[in-house]
């Protein structure tokens, strides 16, 4: 099992693609290309203010043409002290921090 991760619509389970090869990748804007590079949404973060366990739901553009934060997803299934389900906008890329494969693994089994 994987992270699940909407791609131009398109369902596809994120640990069996490599990103930077889909046309997605190829058609976002350079920013968003460079946060791909350091930030894949085909991996798990922890949330370094709160620890929490989120996937990036998508990759925000500013009005000065620059990527500084994201959107992640609140899930449950990796948070289970979690009431409600929910999408947290803003987020900086300096508060996520990227998990080893070996605890993704005790997330996503």
């Amino acid at each position: 099992m994987g992270v699940i991760i909407l791609m131009g619509g398109i369902e596809v389970n994120k640990s069996e693609i490599d990103v930077q090869a889909t046309e997605w990748y190829q058609t976002r804007p350079r920013c968003v290309q460079a946060r791909i590079d350091t930030h894949p949404p085909n991996r798990l973060y922890r949330m370094k203010d709160t620890g929490q366990i989120v996937p990036i739901y998508s990759y925000g553009v500013h009005e000065d043409g620059e990527c500084h934060s994201c959107t992640v997803l609140i899930f449950r299934q990796y948070n289970p002290a979690t009431l409600v389900e929910r999408t947290v906008f803003g987020v900086d890329f300096e508060n996520l921090d990227m998990l080893s494969p070996e605890e993704e693994k005790s997330y996503l089994g």
